[in-house]
């Protein structure tokens, strides 16, 4: 290592020294071709997404908690309960999600969402959530 090396944290050489022996981690390093297209200048936030969903296709976008419905011990109602495990989208499924919601609001007969329009997001960080987000982007709306 280097004397610039050394002054990083611990934990930040760990993970530079895991990056170049750990074959898990290398799949998730930036591509360079998409690193590239999405930081090139003079392109609409539309189309940097799409680079990125395109370019990183079969790979792991998203992931959620599965969860359960469980009886609470102390009150008897069921609740949700985490399981150990997770859902996960490609950046492909994402973008097919994504596409769908924007091309359902660009067709609805009363309920388009137009460029300019608010997108209200009422829920939780989520799946769902981000696929709303990024659908704004596509409608070129605004979200709220």
């Amino acid at each position: 290592m280097t004397t610039t090396d050394d002054k990083l944290p611990r934990y930040a050489r760990r993970v530079m020294e895991m990056a170049i022996t750990d074959a898990e981690l290398q799949a998730l390093m930036p591509d360079l071709d998409v690193l590239a297209q999405i930081t090139a200048k003079g392109q609409l936030y539309e189309q940097v997404l799409e680079h990125a969903l395109l370019g990183y296709g079969d790979r792991p976008a998203l992931g959620e908690r599965d969860l359960e419905v469980v009886i609470d011990p102390t009150t008897g109602r069921n609740v949700r309960g985490h399981r150990p495990s997770f859902s996960t989208v490609t950046y492909r499924e994402l973008r097919r999600r994504v596409h769908a919601l924007a091309e359902v609001w660009h067709r609805h007969p009363v309920h388009r969402v137009q460029p300019d329009d608010f997108v209200v997001i009422l829920g939780f960080a989520g799946i769902d959530f981000v696929t709303v987000d990024m659908a704004t982007a596509y409608a070129r709306a605004t979200d709220v």
